[in-house]
């Protein structure tokens, strides 16, 4: 079921129209008709008006889409009786949205406000915990696995991570290895410009093993612009990120990118400001991040 969300007369149920192949006969208006089974509900308003979305709701969620009027407008009304309505929409639609994409057929996104463009959710993970992060090395271009338990624990608490329609890696195999342990065999798509930072010389050596090499210091001294010895920069790695995750975003729908803590950070810095450290993420941990019409406008830390 997809849920949009809408003013008056923004176009909603011709966009529907449009974009499931709807006709007269696939609608149930529940301004005019009692619910009944259809591929689309609209005016969901009027339900939750006469007090019907108990009885309603299996409906409602076998759909396909279900279409809201926006009755809130930030006002508070001074009747009892339009703010109780209010509030019993509201919490519909909180209902709806829980389990708004999760059986999408469309290609939309899983809920869609027409009076404000579309909003996507981005879930950017980290990958599972391996050795290298264990033993707290610079690792990014060496393609090392997660470890056996950390995905073990990831897979017995897959439920608490956000689905979406499009899901992606980096291609390292730690990044694959997390993708099937959080959502199975799903189809995805691997984005080489989403890998981490090739540390050169550095790859899978630690702090104490480097920090007394002239290359290592001179490399500290501004990590976030020089290069590392026959490795990458920070500009650099973020450049390619942002050109990979383009992709991403282009697509419009929902989507998962299993990728590495670097680059989330990285990215996180451009879209929100701050410093790296802002959003340094744990194995198996990461993002959900909100945009709307193309810009990113909100996050929260998953899982929560």
């Amino acid at each position: 079921m997809d849920l949009i969300i809408g003013g008056a007369y923004q176009g909603k149920c011709t966009f529907a129209a449009e974009k499931y192949r709807l006709t007269a006969a696939d609608i149930c208006d529940l301004a005019t008709d009692a619910p009944a089974p259809a591929r689309c509900y609209v005016h969901l308003e009027a339900l939750t008006r006469r007090g019907q979305a108990a009885e309603a709701l299996p409906l409602l969620l076998a759909a396909e889409v279900v279409i809201s009027r926006e009755i809130g407008s930030g006002v508070v009304p001074i009747d009892a009786g339009e703010r109780a309505w209010r509030e019993r929409h509201g919490r519909l639609l909180r209902r709806l949205a829980q389990q708004a994409g999760r059986k999408r057929r469309s290609c939309v996104p899983g809920i869609l406000r027409i009076d404000g463009g579309i909003e996507m959710k981005l879930t950017l993970l980290r990958h599972g915990e391996t050795d290298g992060s264990r033993r707290d090395l610079y690792y990014g271009a060496a393609d090392i696995p997660a470890l056996p338990e950390s995905l073990a624990a990831l897979h017995e608490n897959a439920a608490a991570y956000p689905r979406a329609a499009r899901y992606y890696t980096s291609g390292l195999l730690r990044t694959e290895q997390t993708l099937a342990a959080l959502y199975g065999d799903v189809p995805h798509v691997q984005l080489p410009g989403l890998r981490e930072m090739d540390f050169g010389d550095f790859e899978m050596k630690s702090y104490q093993q480097l920090k007394d090499t002239p290359a290592y210091q001179a490399w500290i001294a501004d990590v976030e612009h020089n290069p590392c010895p026959h490795g990458e920069s920070a500009p650099q790695v973020l450049a390619r990120n942002r050109a990979a995750m383009d992709r991403v975003l282009a697509a419009g729908e929902d989507a998962v990118c299993v990728i590495h803590g670097g680059v989330t950070a990285g990215l996180m810095m451009t879209w929100f400001g701050g410093g790296r450290y802002d959003y340094s993420v744990k194995p198996g941990t990461g993002f959900t991040v909100t945009f709307e019409n193309g810009r990113p406008v909100s996050y929260i830390r998953v899982p929560e």
